[in-house]
């Protein structure tokens, strides 16, 4: 296992999120049911987040890919909230309308998430190749000579992307 449990102040820091999250989806100009089942589903994900003791960021991943939508379809073939290609999801054991089930694609993309984690050793990489696929970044691993995520030269989309989680993530840590 390459990632590390949570240290106390990651957690405390997850735990901001989370309010954050809360406070963000009773301030948001949507319905009261659309804000109870999208914090629904950002709880669910948080939860089998903690049960690995991986880092709260990863739950900001559905949120970029389709804001949380279980039903969004993209142009490429990707499905649900997290985005899963069919093929991905085959790998990963599940059928192909497995992926509009929140229940059943989270433990996928999580484990998916965490392969690539493991991969290429940093949360930026695996977001990355997340989004534009593992051979990409790998080509730019060795082109580059780093596996610093900053000296390679992704695609404007991933890259776009990459920061989308992140600024997401700081938007959730520092609204007060």
């Amino acid at each position: 296992m390459l990632y590390q449990p949570l240290s106390r102040m990651q957690f405390l820091v997850s735990c901001v999120v989370l309010a954050v999250v809360s406070v963000y989806f009773t301030a948001v100009d949507i319905t009261p049911q659309q804000k109870k089942v999208a914090k629904t589903k950002y709880e669910y994900v948080i939860s089998q987040l903690d049960k690995r003791h991986l880092p709260h960021i990863i739950a900001i991943v559905p949120l970029v890919e389709s804001e949380y939508n279980c039903k969004a379809r993209s142009r490429v073939g990707a499905a649900g909230c997290w985005q899963l290609m069919p093929e991905l999801a085959k790998d990963y054991k599940l059928k192909k309308a497995d992926r509009y089930n929140l229940y059943k694609s989270t433990p996928a993309a999580i484990n998916y998430l965490c392969d690539l984690y493991n991969e290429f050793g940093s949360w930026p990489l695996a977001f990355a190749a997340y989004n534009c696929g593992d051979g990409r970044v790998t080509k730019a691993i060795h082109k580059y000579h780093s596996h610093n995520y900053v000296k390679l030269h992704l695609p404007f989309e991933t890259v776009a992307y990459v920061k989308q989680i992140y600024k997401n993530e700081w938007f959730f840590q520092h609204r007060h």
